[in-house]
């Protein structure tokens, strides 16, 4: 599969470079599931990017990465958008699916 073909090179380089040093990344992402990613998400209390002086990847960054790099079918993101008490796992559906599927005409 090619780099166009990747949906995590739908993130810049800078950020997914920012990412890849993060703490969090190493030590929750980067082995997660699809499964075990919703738990790392419920645990989460806010929704960012970069942020600060050293444009340090936040956790919600960190997770949307995982995810692009998961490549989850359309219907299991579904599953996670129609999850109402989960406003974080909502949200990166959320921009999972905008980020990935082509806009309505």
């Amino acid at each position: 599969m090619g780099r166009k073909n990747e949906p995590q090179f739908l993130l810049e380089r800078i950020a997914r470079d920012r990412i890849h040093t993060n703490r969090f990344w190493r030590e929750k992402c980067f082995d997660l599931d699809l499964l075990d990613l919703i738990n790392v998400v419920a645990e989460l209390d806010q929704v960012g990017g970069l942020y600060g002086a050293t444009a340090k990847a936040s956790p919600f960054l960190c997770l949307l990465l995982r995810l692009l790099q998961l490549q989850p079918s359309e219907e299991i993101v579904q599953v996670y958008i129609e999850q109402r008490p989960f406003k974080y796992l909502r949200a990166l559906g959320l921009v999972w699916w905008r980020l990935t599927q082509p806009s309505v005409k």
